[in-house]
């Protein structure tokens, strides 16, 4: 509805509108909460005439520049517009995020003012039904909160709109650390006004780019890396890591998708999940998880070093208790969900009676190393002795209690090496049946089904 109405209201917008791509998490498959939030992404494409010219900015890698090259000619062409060069150019022909943005939120704001509004919201009616909707900026997208009541604002769902530039596979950026498109069916790659987060010259010139549709073809079809994926990001959540975005840790996964056999992603989730965690505390002890794009730009170098301190120490700390805790199939989940949930998810998983007698038949071993029998020679053999007779008697029964302790030593490390060897048999087999539990915990929480959508498992 909004788009037509976009498209009414404004010729220029009519012309260079192409189509609506749902990207996000929610269509990605790796929404970790309920599908409240959606990602719209308003596709527009350039007349061909223009000839727009996309460059790589090297100070400011992962970001491009498009310049309009023929606009002499486009204003011969029989689809010039005369708004397209005032609304979305500067004087040098350069296209500007900021201009796009207050091009866009003016179209959009028109289509509202014609419609009825009560307390801030904006009504519209569909098959005889109601919605009540208000508009937010924020970034690139402008947000729009949709709800059946307005005294209900738990049932809001939002609504990102993204104006961004549709380009074919020719305009791919020419960069040698640009990554080349690896994908045979996705050919095309979007610009989003989205500019440095910092004060740079000319940053309204500055776009990001996006290749949603490349990423997606990585991360489709591998057994356990969405589930992974989803369980990081919920630890991330749990910890209220917010300068940790989404994207970030996906790319950790991208990179891993990249420099690993396909055969890592058909390991059980437990396995793939501790690994990714290992590689993700990898990422912020180096400060520098690299943009899977442009190696060059470093997606988290603007977040403070205290507090990029602060949640590597976070996830140290969990990966070394996980890693002293195995025998536990809960371990893993104790720190992606509440207590109480995870008393619930305790009693909602059924482990086997084999984990539970093996538990039970572990035995606790602590002998150090080079321990030695606790044990002393009578003293009648360590009397004093007058004759030399006497004297070699002793001496030889010194020597054999000697021999005899030294032979109960040899009895006693056998029995500890018997010991040591039936733990870990038993610890051995205790890990194998507990990774299939562990997996099962995290499936189940995946599941959510008792979980009130905490994870609420989504179609690929």
């Amino acid at each position: 509805m909004l788009i037509n109405d976009m498209k009414n209201r404004n010729a220029l917008f009519k012309d260079l509108y192409k189509h609506i791509y749902y990207g996000g998490s929610y269509y990605d498959g790796l929404k970790i909460s309920k599908p409240e939030e959606y990602d719209c992404d308003l596709l527009l494409e350039l007349p061909k005439v223009l000839n727009p010219l996309i460059t790589t900015v090297p100070e400011h890698p992962g970001f491009v520049q498009m310049l309009v090259t023929d606009l002499e000619k486009y204003r011969t062409h029989t689809a010039f517009n005369p708004e397209l060069q005032k609304r979305l150019l500067d004087n040098q022909n350069y296209l500007r995020v900021d201009k796009l943005r207050s091009w866009v939120e003016s179209i959009l704001d028109k289509v509202l003012s014609d419609l009825p509004k009560e307390k801030n919201f904006h009504s519209f009616t569909v098959d005889n039904k109601t919605y009540y909707f208000k508009k937010t900026k924020g970034g690139p997208a402008f947000t729009v909160h949709i709800t059946e009541s307005i005294e209900d604002t738990k049932s809001v769902m939002d609504i990102d709109l993204v104006p961004c530039f549709n380009f074919k596979d020719n305009d791919w950026p020419r960069c040698d650390n640009f990554r080349r498109n690896p994908s045979t069916k996705n050919r095309t790659f979007f610009v989003v006004p989205k500019k440095p987060k910092v004060n740079v010259p000319n940053a309204d010139r500055l776009w990001r780019l996006s290749f949603q549709q490349q990423e997606l073809e990585f991360l489709d079809q591998r057994q356990s890396l969405k589930p992974a994926l989803k369980l990081l990001k919920r630890l991330r959540d749990q910890y209220n890591h917010k300068s940790i975005s989404s994207y970030f840790i996906k790319t950790v996964f991208l990179w891993q998708v990249d420099e690993c056999d396909e055969s890592f992603w058909k390991e059980k989730l437990s396995t793939v999940f501790m690994v990714m965690l290992k590689r993700y505390h990898q990422r912020l002890d180096n400060k520098y998880i690299p943009y899977f794009w442009n190696k060059d730009f470093n997606l988290i170098k603007d977040i403070k070093q205290l507090e990029l301190d602060n949640i590597k120490n976070t996830v140290a700390k969990i990966i070394t208790k996980i890693d002293a805790n195995l025998d536990d199939p809960f371990i893993v989940a104790s720190y992606l969900v509440p207590k109480q949930e995870l008393e619930q998810l305790r009693q909602n998983v059924t482990l086997g009676k084999k984990f539970e007698k093996l538990l039970q038949s572990r035995i606790s071993i602590d002998v150090p190393d080079g321990a030695v029998c606790n044990r002393s020679i009578s003293n009648d053999t360590t009397s004093t002795v007058t004759s030399s007779a006497a004297v070699e008697e002793a001496l030889k029964e010194i020597n054999r209690k000697l021999d005899a302790i030294t032979d109960e030593q040899r009895t006693i490390r056998s029995l500890v090496e018997r010991l040591i060897d039936h733990q870990m048999n038993t610890d051995d087999k205790l890990r194998e049946i507990n990774q299939r539990n562990m997996n099962t915990v995290l499936e189940d929480l995946l599941g959510a089904s008792a979980f009130n959508g905490i994870c609420p498992r989504l179609p690929n």
